[in-house]
């Protein structure tokens, strides 16, 4: 388990959290700006990604009274080199802080506990707000990812960002 400041923490996903998955994935903003997760986002959509995600590496944010209201982790990891990091959160805990938070306690842990050197993460170009969560953690901007990912019948470009040790 690891603590963030103002009681709230990262700890292992469970399949007790699926409803807390959907209810929070039902808001269209979620989806619009990450890579990875479908819309609409179902029950089953929730219950396969618990069931198969890498439970060493992928971190249920919980607010002070433990309810899963985020996640976050790492994918693709090359051990002693380098890894891609990601994360959503909840519509009402936007806007006080708390990714940045997160964002600074998962890449101390990728430094100290997993030995990386390297984190990448891929931000869609329209996203400012996950953008200044990422600068604020000292990750560099490292170019546009043109056309990079297709959503929707349209052409997303992403920003790739890193941070090294």
């Amino acid at each position: 388990m690891m603590r963030i400041e103002g009681g709230y923490y990262l700890d292992t996903p469970l399949l007790s959290d699926a409803h807390a998955v959907v209810e929070h994935l039902q808001c269209r903003e979620i989806y619009e700006n990450t890579l990875r997760i479908p819309w609409p986002y179902t029950f089953a959509d929730a219950q396969q990604w618990l069931a198969h995600l890498d439970v060493l590496h992928t971190y249920a944010i919980r607010e002070p009274g433990g309810m899963l209201i985020g996640a976050t982790g790492f994918h693709e990891i090359v051990p002693a080199h380098k890894s891609e990091f990601g994360y959503w959160l909840a519509r009402p805990h936007w806007n006080r802080g708390l990714m940045t938070r997160i964002v600074a306690a998962m890449v101390r842990h990728a430094w100290d506990e997993l030995g990386l050197v390297r984190l990448t993460a891929e931000v869609f170009a329209h996203n400012a707000a996950s953008m200044r969560v990422l600068e604020k953690n000292g990750f560099i901007r490292e170019g546009i990812l043109r056309k990079h990912v297709v959503k929707d019948g349209r052409f997303i470009d992403a920003v790739l960002y890193s941070i090294v040790r």
